[in-house]
């Protein structure tokens, strides 16, 4: 196994298991024949989606984990295999084959078309790059604060509020159990993610340590227990 060239400690959280939205009746994310293989993208708005090797779109909501069946991508050739996927500049899906290497092709997400993009040979079983999805619209900064829940919880305390220093604290009197604190800004995009918190009952308090990246400004920190509820969050001001 090479090292990690970033030097960072990478760890891996366990979100859960993914099941399937009622509506997408026989075509399951689980099912073998049309979902297996493939390649991810995600969007602005928090959500994955799966382009599995049969051609077949899921989107996943990661607070729910549920999967939902777009449908399948028209305008390929038959033995086509979708194996690398990637967001273009222009908002839609390039979408590459390690099988027919005739051509590159790109999906419009709106109504799940492909159009051919260049000529063969282009041979691939992955795409990537840094771009998202853009789904979300654009909403005034005072309507984004005003929509953010809080969730009082009497067993949480966070503290100080204003934030100085990038840093403040977390008191938990919850009961025993992991948990996970998560800050999102005002646009919904997750900012920082704690690492899991094991509260061994009575009282504890975790320190937590912004990213520099993190700026100025207003965020939401919600604290997640070990099947991804929230069960507390609270509105705090980064100075």
């Amino acid at each position: 196994c090479a090292p990690n060239p970033t030097g960072k400690k990478i760890s891996v959280t366990n979100l859960g298991v993914v099941t399937d939205d009622p509506a997408n009746k026989n075509i399951s994310i689980h099912n073998s024949c049309t979902s297996f293989g493939g390649d991810m993208i995600a969007d602005d708005d928090g959500n994955l989606y799966v382009f599995s090797a049969r051609n077949q779109v899921f989107r996943i909501n990661i607070e729910t984990k549920v999967a939902t069946h777009l449908g399948g991508i028209a305008g390929l050739p038959v033995n086509f295999t979708a194996n690398g996927v990637a967001v273009a500049a222009d908002n839609k899906v390039w979408i590459s084959s390690a099988v027919d290497n005739s051509a590159l092709y790109s999906v419009d997400m709106k109504n799940l078309a492909a159009t051919l993009v260049a000529a063969g040979p282009w041979k691939s079983s992955d795409l990537a790059n840094s771009n998202l999805l853009a789904v979300r619209k654009a909403r005034p900064v005072a309507e984004l604060l005003g929509s953010a829940e809080e969730i009082p919880n009497p067993k949480v305390q966070l503290y100080p509020n204003p934030v100085v220093n990038k840093q403040f604290a977390v008191r938990f009197t919850l009961p025993e159990g992991n948990y996970t604190v998560r800050m999102t800004d005002i646009l919904g995009r997750q900012t920082m993610i704690q690492s899991v918190i094991n509260i061994k009952g009575g009282q504890q308090t975790e320190n937590i340590q912004l990213p520099a990246t993190v700026q100025k400004g207003m965020y939401l920190v919600k604290v997640m227990d070990n099947t991804n509820k929230p069960v507390y969050s609270k509105k705090i001001l980064v100075q």
